[in-house]
């Protein structure tokens, strides 16, 4: 399959394992294959990222659409709200056991969903109240795309395509420029000429003069040796 089919799934926590990410990615595009993770050891990432192909040219273009997203936060995982409006303490996303400053976690390897308690992520999708919720969201999505209170953007669809106006980028006179570009070049290069030749006098009066002067030294001193 072409590279161009390719998609990359960013910053998958390390706690959870490349199956089961696979198959969440399935349960949203079935017709992913190729899987492989891509860790980055270098820089300590608490995270890795997952590549795969999509066989389907329709889900290829459908996974790109936004989709229905949940508001859910990442310190307590509960749906409905962020972390900025948590009043609770950040608890580990898989055993929801709470964090505490300066201690290192030790995750007890089970799973606490946050919505339902059961034996499952808090965001997953087999969760009865994240259904509920995706079931809701979805209703109201598609009753504000109905009424035309939103619209749902369309990949290679250019909402307003670019238009050119005759005076946007006007032609410059090119002749125009570059004679007066020849004209300065060349007024710059007689006074770099002249002022190289002013130096060099300059330079040669310098030496004369100083010539002379040992000259005069000389003599002084041949006359005080007498």
């Amino acid at each position: 399959l072409p590279d161009c089919y390719a998609l990359v799934v960013r910053y998958v926590p390390l706690d959870i394992n490349q199956d089961t990410a696979r198959q969440e990615i399935l349960k949203t595009i079935p017709a992913a294959v190729g899987f492989s993770s891509i860790h980055y050891h270098h820089r300590q990432r608490p995270s890795y990222d997952i590549r795969f192909t999509v066989r389907s040219l329709e889900q290829y273009q459908t996974a790109l659409l936004t989709g229905y997203r949940l508001t859910y936060c990442t310190a307590c995982w509960k749906i409905g709200h962020m972390r900025d409006k948590c009043q609770s303490s950040v608890t580990c996303r898989k055993c929801l056991a709470p964090y505490t400053n300066g201690v290192k976690h030790s995750c007890q390897d089970i799973f606490n969903c946050a919505q339902c308690g059961g034996n499952h992520y808090s965001l997953d999708s087999i969760c009865p109240v994240v259904k509920q919720y995706k079931e809701e969201l979805k209703l109201v999505v598609d009753k504000a795309l109905t009424s035309g209170a939103i619209k749902r953007s369309i990949p290679g669809k250019v909402s307003r395509p670019f238009q050119q106006h005759a005076n946007d980028f006007p032609l410059l006179n090119q002749a125009k420029e570059m004679s007066a570009l020849v004209v300065t070049i060349k007024a710059l290069s007689e006074t770099m000429i002249q002022t190289e030749k002013s130096f060099n006098d300059l330079n040669n009066r310098i030496e004369a003069q100083h010539k002379s002067t040992v000259l005069h030294c000389n003599s002084i001193c041949a006359i005080i040796d007498t």
